[in-house]
């Protein structure tokens, strides 16, 4: 049984939405869809490389056995091809609808190259708390890169593509599973993240429920949610009440006939419950102190009638 007291969801296209923004943003399109090259081949020549990444990204979170079955021909970081199996866990991969590149080597005419759907295999991971996206290898159809030095596309621009998108990765800014407003705070256990039925979770738990088990959860189909048990909402409520009621004073004062009053009332205790049935309804008992002084009109200090009562 899922066991866990907060949880966010998003699917492929809160993702989407989310790379497609950086897209547009002229300074964001030159820092994480363009680049540039320069070096030495092996010969000794010198080459100038650029490339750019035409569309907006995609995300798959649930990528058939097609687009696994390309993980072997594809490049890593190294310039080589994966040495490891295929992820099996929080595998999604990211496609470059469009991409385009350039060559010049030494003095020869330049070259130009492009394809569609470059296939980034990436996985999710947790990280002191944050979501981490992170590119694993790189797959591009070569055919279409005809005449170009295959020790430079693979071991120069796929390389760099694969730096480029792990900053546009790193841009995506998924947030901490917190609960933090308005003087109320509740802490929460470091979250568990995973990559299931199309949809990318972090989850969390209070340190009293003591463990996260996302196995067995069912999902809502929306594109971006937020799921709090009934002991997560407690817990919020419970803190808020504590931050604005418990150990607060709530003075008054007036007159009465022959004489004028102070009262004062401090909060002690509370205990928030939340209905079983509806999650909505919260119940909270107030345990008080309550004292009074009387003081008698030409009389500077309170006279003998002082009482208090707690525990109501």
């Amino acid at each position: 049984m899922a066991t866990f007291d907060f949880a966010l969801g998003m699917d492929h296209s809160t993702l989407d939405h989310g790379v497609a923004q950086l897209f547009n943003d002229k300074k964001a399109r030159e820092t994480f869809f363009k680049g540039e090259k320069s070096g030495k081949t092996d010969q000794g020549l010198t080459y100038d490389v650029s490339f750019d990444i035409g569309a907006a990204p995609q995300f798959s979170l649930a990528p058939d056995d097609v687009l696994k079955a390309l993980w072997p021909q594809s490049i890593d970081i190294h310039g080589k091809h994966p040495s490891g199996p295929l992820p099996a866990q929080n595998l999604f991969i990211l496609t470059l609808p469009e991409f385009s590149g350039d060559l010049t080597v030494g003095t020869a005419p330049k070259l130009h190259g492009s394809t569609a759907n470059v296939r980034v295999f990436s996985t999710l991971s947790v990280v002191d708390g944050v979501a981490t996206l992170a590119p694993q290898s790189i797959w591009i159809d070569e055919a279409h890169f005809n005449g170009w030095d295959k020790f430079i596309l693979n071991g120069v621009v796929l390389p760099a593509v694969l730096t480029k998108a792990q900053a546009l990765l790193a841009g995506l800014k998924i947030p901490k599973l917190s609960f933090s407003r308005d003087g109320v705070q509740v802490d929460l256990m470091p979250p568990d993240g995973a990559i299931v039925s199309g949809l990318l979770i972090l989850a969390s738990s209070l340190p009293a429920t003591g463990k996260i088990d996302l196995a067995g959860a069912v999902w809502p189909t929306k594109a971006l949610f937020v799921l709090a048990s009934g002991g997560a909402i407690t817990s919020i409520a419970q803190s808020a009440v504590d931050a604005k009621l418990v150990g607060h004073e709530f003075p008054e004062q007036g007159n009465i006939t022959g004489g004028e009053w102070d009262a004062e009332a401090k909060v002690n205790t509370a205990t928030v419950v939340s209905d079983a049935q509806d999650r909505t309804k919260l119940t909270a008992t107030i345990g008080f102190g309550l004292s009074g002084e009387l003081k008698p009109l030409g009389i500077g200090g309170p006279c003998a009638v002082t009482g208090a009562t707690s525990g109501m």
